[in-house]
């Protein structure tokens, strides 16, 4: 798979004791992925849909999970529920303003590539 993240809005995370509850300035250090997860999908499925561009939304934690998952555009339905139960595993590096991390919504831009 092929990503690209795209940084939409970042704030801290009040809910993490790593991080104060106060609103961060500045522009975050972009997360980068350290683990993924491969969706499983059917041959077919793949062959059909190779290349096409999916795009998914997701809050990245503080801790570098990612949460409230969701495909915005895929070119098969069949998809969505492979790609985000693949991307419930995905861990990143979580981005950083002034050295803590902050939770991020980000949108995700994946083409599938069939195996040879």
């Amino acid at each position: 798979m092929d990503t690209a993240v795209r940084r939409v809005a970042a704030q801290a995370d009040a809910s993490d004791p790593r991080v104060s509850s106060q609103k961060l300035v500045g522009i975050p250090t972009p997360p980068y992925v350290m683990l993924k997860a491969v969706p499983g999908l059917r041959p077919d499925l793949l062959r059909r849909s190779a290349h096409t561009l999916i795009v998914a939304f997701a809050v990245m934690n503080t801790g570098g999970k990612l949460e409230q998952i969701s495909v915005r555009q895929s070119p098969d339905s069949e998809l969505i529920a492979p790609l985000v139960e693949a991307l419930a595993g995905w861990m990143f590096q979580p981005a950083e303003i002034n050295g803590k991390p902050v939770a991020l919504k980000i949108l995700l831009g994946i083409r599938l590539a069939p195996n040879h």
